[in-house]
């Protein structure tokens, strides 16, 4: 039994070994900036909204995207139960932000 289990990983080690992709050398040059990729992302999801109509501009459609982002992170403590409500998990962001900012100040 051990032979035929040794056998089989020997085997598909060896056809991970021969169908693993080959992968280009990428110079350092060549790499992308993680950063750019996001802010394309962003100009993309900002585009996008203005295009639906739901701003009017790509100002609008970034305080349309802040408000959904802040909404979401609120119905996130609610989903995970650690508030009963959106107004007390709104209450909890709040305490958790000015907290966070007093121990940036003790911190420093």
């Amino acid at each position: 039994l051990w032979r035929r289990t040794l056998t089989t990983k020997l085997a598909l080690g060896a056809a991970l070994l021969f169908a693993a992709p080959r992968r280009s050398v990428v110079t350092l040059q060549q790499r992308r900036d993680p950063r750019a990729d996001g802010q394309l992302g962003l100009a993309a999801a900002l585009q996008n909204i203005v295009e639906r109509g739901e701003a009017a501009t790509l100002d609008e459609a970034q305080t349309v995207l802040s408000q959904r982002g802040h909404a979401a992170s609120l119905q996130k403590l609610v989903d995970s139960g650690e508030a009963a409500t959106l107004d007390e998990a709104s209450k909890l962001a709040g305490q958790r932000a000015r907290a966070a900012s007093l121990q940036k100040l003790v911190d420093s």
